[in-house]
């Protein structure tokens, strides 16, 4: 049960760790075009807004080097908001397996004490089953709670990969075909 403890809190200790950095990150990646044409500025600031204000200062003429820098820039993102996760897989991965062993050794000392014991009684054999079946139990739970999270996070991360990649592309042919004025700001 122990490593199963040190595992519940590993994943606890991520899981809080992801969601206060999602709850401080700001998710915008939606701008118009003629914002930008308009106003040169975007207000509200962002690590996605900062890159694009950057690489539409330097590269607003030049569609495929702006598109190239976005990318870069973009996993670098991508990449702080994965952060971590890997750690929660590995728990989710872990945790069952671990809990099977527990039941496996659970089960083998169940039985060592059924050899041992010159009467068999039904809470002798039940004692042991339910020592070994409590560690599968809590792997799973654990499991099911960390992956919970995991594939919330990483749902969250593809939704805003997509709407990085739209916003990229729209200004990428807005560049490309001139509707994009001089960005100089």
């Amino acid at each position: 049960m122990y490593p199963l403890f040190l595992f519940l809190f590993g994943a606890l200790f991520f899981i809080i760790e992801r969601l206060l950095v999602f709850t401080q990150f700001n998710w915008k990646t939606r701008y118009q075009i003629s914002d930008l044409n308009q106003n040169y500025t975007i207000k509200k600031q962002n690590r996605f807004t900062l890159i694009l204000k950057s690489n539409l200062k330097y590269f607003y003429n030049n569609g495929e080097k702006f598109n190239q820098m976005m990318e870069v820039d973009m996993q670098n993102i991508i990449n702080y908001l994965e952060k971590n996760l890997n750690y929660l897989t590995a728990i989710a991965t872990l945790a069952p397996i671990t809990g099977f062993l527990g039941t496996v050794s659970g089960m083998i000392i169940a039985f060592k004490d059924i050899t041992n014991a010159a009467d068999v009684t039904p809470q002798l054999v039940a004692g042991g089953i339910y020592e070994a079946l409590i560690t599968t139990a809590t792997g799973l739970l654990i499991t099911i709670f960390t992956s919970f999270f995991y594939f919330l996070f990483t749902g969250k991360i593809k939704k805003y990969i997509t709407n990085l990649e739209l916003t990229v592309n729209e200004i990428y042919k807005a560049i490309e075909t001139g509707k994009l004025q001089d960005y100089e700001n």
